[in-house]
């Protein structure tokens, strides 16, 4: 991917994110403000009922949905900004990443509009949806990890072509229990032993792909990509599978740290090396 290409494709992810940012926060605020919104949680948005720090909450969930759905374009906005001259795979594929967070994202419309209830085709494309996000969060990783040895590779498109129908695929062959809502705007996938230990196993081969290039090239920044790494997938699991506010906090802080640390380790790579 030339450089040309990859800045043209960070500029459409960044129009995409904000205007998913604005649909977002435009069916929030109508939803707050109606009174469809007390009926189905029995509560107004803009009060203190609901919302406790060590309770479980579905207004926490919207708060952590709606602050990972503004960090999305921000991120990629810097990610653009800062990296606008630098010839680096790494950065269209952390934009893949936050494709992926995008996706999981849309879970927002499931609560706000009475889907985990209804049952709709609506709650089931949102459903399959925020599973592709998630297995796309953990391609994106994945493949960072393999190409932070060769981080100027040109040819990227099919890997990154080959990592989204993957998880496509993957994500049409997981039902969605459908008779079993999730308490908190999620999706309770069919097979669940099996995704979980998908998940195990890709975060457990990107660390030790990262490990694998640091012994190769003996460079440390390689060592700060997986520490950062760490961080992200961990906040981002807790950010985006809780319903406690303290969890939500931590997740989000977790996640801005992690992410802060990736870009200051590739600007240290690419800039002041």
């Amino acid at each position: 991917m030339t450089l040309k290409t990859r800045n043209r494709t960070l500029i459409v992810f960044i129009c995409f994110f904000l205007l998913c940012t604005i649909v977002s926060t435009t069916a929030l605020l109508k939803q707050a403000f109606s009174p469809a919104f007390e009926s189905i949680f029995g509560y107004k948005f803009f009060s203190l009922k609901g919302f406790s720090f060590i309770a479980p909450s579905d207004k926490t969930v919207i708060l952590a949905l709606i602050f990972l759905q503004f960090f999305i374009p921000i991120t990629t906005i810097l990610l653009f900004l800062n990296f606008e001259k630098t010839q680096s795979t790494l950065i269209i594929l952390f934009g893949l990443f936050l494709l992926g967070c995008q996706l999981q994202c849309f879970r927002i419309f499931i609560g706000l509009f009475n889907f985990k209830f209804s049952f709709s085709m609506d709650y089931l494309i949102l459903g399959k949806l925020a599973i592709m996000g998630k297995l796309l969060v953990l391609a994106s990783f994945f493949l960072i990890a393999a190409e932070s040895r060769n981080s100027t590779k040109l040819n990227i498109e099919m890997d990154i072509f080959i990592a989204i129908i993957a998880c496509f695929v993957i994500t049409l062959s997981i039902p969605l229990r459908t008779a079993m809502p999730s308490k908190n705007f999620g999706i309770i996938p069919g097979y669940v032993t099996v995704l979980n230990f998908l998940g195990i196993i890709t975060g457990i081969l990107t660390a030790i792909t990262f490990l694998v290039s640091y012994k190769e090239t003996e460079e440390k920044i390689i060592l700060n990509l997986l520490v950062s790494y760490c961080i992200i997938m961990i906040s981002f699991f807790i950010l985006t599978s809780t319903d406690l506010l303290w969890a939500a906090l931590l997740g989000s802080s977790g996640l801005a740290l992690g992410t802060h640390l990736f870009m200051r380790s590739l600007h240290r790579m690419y800039l002041w090396s």
